[in-house]
């Protein structure tokens, strides 16, 4: 019995040790089958000068998996035209902003956000900390259908995590939320 009570604990031990915080809103009946999007490099707001393309980038590919869309906006591609267009980045949490930027770029839908941590935390050990918002507008109704908030502290009692494997988890937990409510 003793032994049970000290491998419950230590169950929870590693249970806590890993935080993830995430609020969603997702428009019931989205049909993304024939549309066009963009992901633009998130807002950042992180002490890291590329962290935003870095996320976008993950989940660039993260949304190239689930094939709901007719196409994407290929990254590369995507940062030259938003050179060309002089497009500010930083005026992207303005929806109506959004949308001019959205039909400059010739797409159906525009994924937009902000990075406000992208991180170790500064602790014994360094745990990967990430956190940002994601919101998804549509052209043809000016809506948007889609805003998740997601933190995470990647937080491990053995061995090692990095910010990659902590925006992995976050993008993959994002695109299940979405699905699940499409």
């Amino acid at each position: 019995m003793k032994k049970a009570g000290v491998f419950v604990v230590f169950l929870l031990v590693i249970v806590g040790c890993s935080t993830f915080h995430q609020q969603a809103y997702v428009e019931p009946g989205i049909n993304w089958s024939e549309k066009t999007v963009a992901v633009l490099p998130l807002q950042n707001h992180s002490l890291r000068p590329d962290a935003g393309i870095v996320v976008s980038e993950y989940l660039y590919t993260g949304f190239m998996r689930t094939g709901w869309f007719d196409s994407i906006l290929e990254p590369t591609f995507l940062r030259s035209e938003i050179y060309r267009l002089d497009i500010n980045l930083e005026k992207m949490n303005r929806q109506e902003y959004a949308l001019e930027v959205a039909q400059k770029l010739g797409v159906d839908g525009i994924f937009y956000g902000v990075l406000a941590e992208y991180d170790y935390q500064h602790n014994i050990q360094e745990d990967p900390t990430v956190s940002y918002t994601l919101h998804y507008l549509d052209v043809e109704s000016e809506k948007v259908m889609i805003s998740i908030s997601s933190s995470r502290v990647g937080k491990v009692l053995l061995g090692n995590r990095n910010l990659g494997q902590v925006v992995q988890e976050i993008v993959e937990r994002q695109i299940q939320s979405i699905g699940e409510n499409i």
